[in-house]
């Protein structure tokens, strides 16, 4: 038989008359007080103290749901919760503090005392400019590998406000991937918008010859003349629909045409166009020799930079040239600010030819052309080429794979 403290509905019951009965006491005692105090006022009887506060009625416990058990569930326990350390904030710099510059140790390679300009702050154009002080490429087609970068010199970089990089460049190919197309720009340091010059002449120049290889003109049938004349037009309306002259836009260009296909070791013809002292370099054993380009002006012995022509003035001074590539040649074309380099520091040649023997990762790419040497301070531009057989990307390339959601 089970005891009733262990049934539920005992339980209950014992407590519903715990209730009653305490309720009964109450009553009772209040009915005493009450006829006490009736005596005492009659003056039969003491005064009595007043009768305590009622205490808290016991609680309710509700009836027991049949089939559960009755014990309360234990409550976790809680580690205690330790504060977050908050850290105190640095303290910031009084008003009216003032930076000061260091010029951090730079990886760009360095000839003799350096440029002062190389360790100035580069400074912004007074007005945003589409033009970044860098840009850069990479890439490969059929045998040829490419790095290409384009760096503001230090000369007008340094300057407050900046002067917007003048130098441009731009890759192309034809659609079945035979050719790679090249244009390199100067734009002249004396017309106020030379990089306008710049980046419409390299564009035009990639895209018209684009357009002729699609029609099935070859290489060595390309006009020097009409490239560069269409070129000029393009720069020239260009100008006129910003409002500024054709001295307002003047620049220098160079375009290379590069076959991307070797039959073993036999060489192609490469086209080459230019106007100005843009050039186009081989590597040769140890050192570059130049290949394509007008010399600088001598002047006492001194390289000048006065230009006999100029675009969008003078398209029909454009020469042109048939240039062998075989596997394993390496060519670069410049703008003066690394052709002058190339031509007047010995060790600047032979550096890059070295490190440019092969393609070096593009952020060293840029590293290099970005050298320090007194008095070059012009924009760099340097788009090289390497021709290799050794993993040619003659291969039609695979579909994507298509994925069903």
């Amino acid at each position: 038989m089970c005891s009733p403290a262990g049934d539920p509905t005992a339980r209950f019951v014992i407590g519903t008359l715990a209730m009653a009965a305490v309720a009964a006491l109450t009553l009772a005692a209040q009915a005493d007080h009450q006829e006490r105090r009736a005596a005492a006022h009659a003056g039969t009887a003491p005064p009595l103290p007043p009768l305590p506060a009622p205490g808290p009625p016991p609680p309710f416990v509700r009836p027991p749901v049949a089939g559960t058990d009755p014990r309360p569930e234990p409550q976790p326990v809680h580690a205690p919760v330790q504060a977050p350390v908050i850290p105190t904030p640095p303290r910031r710099p009084p008003p009216g503090y003032q930076l000061t510059h260091a010029a951090p140790a730079s990886p760009v390679p360095r000839f003799g005392a350096g440029a002062k300009a190389q360790q100035l702050p580069w400074r912004l154009p007074a007005q945003p400019s589409p033009v970044p002080g860098i840009i850069a490429d990479e890439a490969r087609l059929g045998a040829l590998t490419v790095r290409a970068a384009s760096l503001i010199g230090p000369g007008h970089r340094c300057e407050d406000p900046a002067v917007v990089r003048q130098d441009a460049y731009r890759l192309g190919r034809d659609a079945a991937g035979e050719h790679l197309v090249v244009a390199v720009a100067d734009g002249l340091s004396s017309s106020p918008r030379a990089d306008l010059g710049a980046t419409v002449a390299v564009s035009s120049a990639v895209a018209t010859v684009v357009e002729q290889l699609r029609t099935g003109v070859r290489p060595d049938q390309l006009s020097a003349a009409g490239l560069f004349g269409r070129a000029a037009q393009r720069i020239r309306d260009e100008a006129a629909a910003r409002g500024l002259s054709d001295r307002d836009v003047c620049t220098l260009l160079i375009v290379a045409v590069l076959p991307t296909r070797f039959r073993g070791n036999e060489s192609q013809p490469c086209w080459v166009g230019w106007i100005g002292d843009v050039s186009l370099w081989q590597h040769d054993g140890g050192r570059w020799r130049v290949a394509a380009g007008d010399p600088k002006q001598d002047d006492a012995g001194l390289a000048s930079n006065a230009l006999e022509s100029v675009l969008p003035h003078d398209p029909d001074a454009a020469r042109s040239c048939l240039l062998p590539l075989a596997p394993g040649d390496v060519l670069t074309l410049v703008t003066d600010g690394v052709g002058d380099g190339l031509a007047g520091l010995p060790a600047l040649n032979g550096f890059l030819a070295r490190e440019w023997a092969g393609p070096p990762a593009i952020a060293d790419f840029i590293n290099h052309i970005g050298y320090d040497a007194a008095q070059f301070t012009d924009d760099r531009t340097a788009v090289t080429v390497w021709a290799d057989t050794a993993n040619p990307d003659n291969t039609t390339p695979t579909p994507a794979p298509r994925w069903e959601r």
